[in-house]
């Protein structure tokens, strides 16, 4: 199972690191009031709730359920 970390360098943006790796940064919008996931693969913003823990939960789930080595 991958192992998913959520670091917290500034109040508002959150690096997220898989298995030791950087997988992105989320960011949080202030003018759509929801956290946003900017993965280091992609130059494209991925929308989530504006709860920080709920956001971290789905974002967990999500990168666990796919590409499983």
């Amino acid at each position: 199972m991958k192992k998913v970390q959520f670091s917290t360098p500034y109040e508002d943006q959150v690096e997220v690191t898989v298995n030791g790796d950087k997988y992105g940064t989320l960011k949080f919008d202030r003018e759509q009031n929801e956290w946003v996931l900017w993965p280091v693969s992609i130059d494209d913003g991925v929308s989530y709730s504006d709860d920080l823990a709920e956001t971290q939960e789905i974002i967990t789930e999500e990168i666990q359920s796919y590409n499983e080595d």
